[in-house]
């Protein structure tokens, strides 16, 4: 693989406040005294600004995109995945929390049927292929999550 990228989008300046917070130390992990309590400065900053950080909305959108590009059969082709997920009004759950836990669910209900049977840590993208991708898709859809899948061939023009 030559390239990979994940964006996550906040609110317009969101970037640059948690850059500053970093910087201050605001995002570390060692654990200091505060008053003969004993924390992390992270934690104290969760408590403090998790109330101020919030918008106005609980409200987002969840947009993927993966594109393969290769050749199969002996042609160039590539292979283009996206979703385009909202707010889900109808169960009042966030699309991050949909497009998280329903995987996680699926899993587990495989797991549980034996349908998936290798044990240890394995990354979902090592269980989720060949014969299991298209009823993971299917079933994603069933529970309101929408994958569009396009395939394009190149002609060659040699």
């Amino acid at each position: 693989m030559k390239n990979l990228y994940e964006k996550t989008v906040r609110y317009p300046g969101h970037w640059e406040k948690m850059k500053v917070i970093g910087e201050l130390g605001f995002l570390d992990d060692i654990p200091i005294a505060l008053e003969g309590i004993v924390t992390t400065p992270r934690a104290f900053a969760e408590k403090v600004l998790v109330s101020k950080m919030k918008g106005d909305s609980h409200e987002d959108i969840t947009v993927l995109r993966v594109e393969v590009t290769g050749t199969k059969d002996g042609k160039r082709t590539k292979h283009r995945w996206e979703m385009v997920d909202l707010y889900d009004h109808q169960r009042d759950i966030t699309s991050m929390a949909k497009t998280t836990a329903l995987p996680a669910l699926i899993i587990a209900k495989l797991i549980a049927t034996k349908k998936i049977t290798e044990t240890g840590v394995i990354p979902i993208e090592s269980l989720i292929i060949r014969d299991r991708f298209q009823p993971f898709l299917d079933e994603l859809k069933r529970l309101g999550i929408d994958i569009d899948y396009k395939e394009e061939v190149f002609i060659s023009s040699e």
